[in-house]
């Protein structure tokens, strides 16, 4: 039954290699989930490369049935690692190159000859095939000092963590196959912010949603079931305060944001409030915006990282004292002649009552509870290495906690 998985072509023989495969995916098979997906499926070949000093094994299937092996790809190939300890195993379709047809040649095919059966064609495919399940976002060839050319290809980031640990067999296969060399990158992509407006804000406060008198922050706004953030795929750093509303903004409040423009700053300390731009990494994200799940798994709390300093002008509103960053107490700020005149410049343009943002204390109402947290603390009261217990409602909190490490 094993050797009904294996339709050779030529009539070659079949090798040990083949026959374990073959027995292996009969006995998923066997397993109800599999029978219906795998009952019709074969391969044509399997063969084992050397990629440096680790193996690899290919499987090639036929082109008809590779959609098919592809809807079971992740499991059969985490499945198929598992029986055969160890070597990283890909699907490749079995295509066959046909030459391209010369005048004088005495082989003159009467059809001619089909787009995916050219060099160049079969190529790509195999790439595609050896990449799956990332798709591939861009691609271009680069001519080196010495002439000789490299395949860039750009991955997308959202199958990052099915693919990173396979990039370097992915790379020594596709040169044994095709003799071309590929260099795989998964492409820097921007932070990107969920967005609320100050009239989705003030409509939150008149619903009752959202207390105004507590301070208000990442976790404050996802527990209101209005608002997910996607850590994993649309990779969102926070919430992004936008003007919609700015004329009907009405309620003093302590909000803590990622990002805030000028006006809405005004708008805020207009009404008697206080804003701070913060900045968090994905994990320390995830955490807060489901803090009872988080502490449910049993994981001390993170140390928050740092805006990063390679871009600095991808998030400057976490540093300056303008946008009222919280690392503006930590950093020392350079005042000159040249600050104090752009931030009179920036009060006429946004009006006199934004005179209250130049560095002196904004007159926040007396009941507004304030934000008192380090750079590196994730929740307020907490810091970090800290370990809560629902069950138990103990907090852990660890002997030594520097909050200059890095």
């Amino acid at each position: 039954m094993a050797l009904a998985k294996i339709i050779k072509p030529d009539n070659k023989p079949v090798t040990p290699l083949e026959e374990e495969i073959a027995q292996a995916i009969t006995d998923l098979q066997v397993n109800d989930e599999w029978s219906d997906a795998m009952k019709l499926l074969y391969f044509c070949e399997a063969k084992e490369m050397m990629i440096g000093r680790e193996k690899a094994i290919v499987i090639y299937v036929p082109v008809p049935q590779l959609r098919t092996y592809q809807m079971i790809h992740n499991r059969l190939v985490g499945e198929l690692e598992k029986k055969l300890r160890g070597p990283h195993v890909v699907l490749v379709a079995f295509r066959r190159i046909l030459p391209k047809p010369k005048r004088k040649s005495k082989f003159n095919p009467k059809q001619k000859r089909p787009r995916s059966r050219t060099l160049t064609a079969v190529h790509e495919a195999i790439l595609k095939d050896l990449v799956y399940p990332a798709e591939i976002v861009g691609k271009r060839t680069q001519v080196r000092i010495d002439g000789s050319t490299v395949i860039k290809c750009h991955l997308d980031v959202a199958q990052r963590n099915y693919i990173e640990h396979k990039l370097k067999t992915i790379t020594g296969l596709y040169k044994k196959l095709t003799g071309k060399d590929v260099q795989i990158e998964f492409p820097e992509t921007r932070r990107s912010l969920a967005r609320i407006s100050l009239l989705e804000l003030q409509r939150l406060i008149d619903l009752y949603r959202v207390d105004p008198n507590e301070p208000i922050d990442l976790t404050t706004l996802c527990n209101t079931g209005l608002y997910i953030l996607d850590v994993e795929h649309d990779r969102h750093y926070g919430f992004q305060l936008t003007e919609e509303g700015i004329d009907d903004f009405v309620t003093p409040v302590n909000i803590e944001v990622q990002y805030a423009s000028e006006p809405v700053i005004a708008a805020i300390e207009r009404v008697g409030g206080s804003i701070t731009t913060r900045f968090y990494d994905l994990f320390s994200v995830w955490a807060k915006q489901n803090p009872s799940e988080f502490f449910q798994k049993g994981i001390p709390i993170p140390s928050c990282k740092l805006p990063p300093v390679v871009r600095p002008t991808s998030c400057p509103s976490f540093s300056f004292t303008d946008s009222h960053g919280l690392m503006q107490s930590h950093i020392t700020q350079v005042r000159s002649l040249v600050v104090i005149w752009l931030i009179r410049a920036r009060s006429k343009k946004l009006g006199s009552g934004y005179l209250r943002n130049t560095g002196v204390a904004s007159p926040v109402k007396p009941n507004l509870k304030r934000f008192e947290k380090d750079p590196r603390q994730i929740f307020v009261g907490l810091s970090p290495g800290s370990l809560v217990s629902l069950v138990d409602k103990v907090v852990f909190k660890p002997k030594v906690y520097d909050s200059g490490k890095t």
